[in-house]
């Protein structure tokens, strides 16, 4: 003879044990995320090492080192990287580099004479 089994079902997570208050901080928590998280723009898709006389980006999407040289006496002044782009400013230009494309592009300075 056959003996019927009724089938035991366990919750991972059992809503008996979790009080109410709880439940409403997680939800009013949630509502309350900041924006910059939310929107994942806390992600970074370049890369930005300085090593002597060059510069390296590396392009997260194209999976891809770029160098730029730098000239005899050139300094750098500035340089930061967010997002999908990295801009350095050194004595004699502005370098930007795009995640995206990976290309960069320099704007030389104007000196007076």
């Amino acid at each position: 003879m056959i003996h019927p089994h009724h089938a035991i079902v366990r919750r991972l997570f059992p809503t008996r044990r979790i009080p109410p208050w709880v439940l409403i901080l997680a939800i009013l928590g949630a509502a309350f995320i900041h924006p910059a998280i939310a929107a994942d723009e806390t992600l970074r898709n370049v890369a930005l090492y300085v090593v002597s006389r060059e510069i390296l980006f590396f392009s997260v999407p194209a999976g891809v080192w770029t160098s730029v040289r730098l000239d005899a006496g050139e300094r750098i002044l500035q340089r930061g990287a967010d997002g999908n782009v990295a801009a350095v400013v050194t004595s004699l230009r502005a370098i930007g580099f795009s995640a995206d494309t990976g290309k960069w592009a320099d704007i030389q300075r104007f000196q007076p004479r």
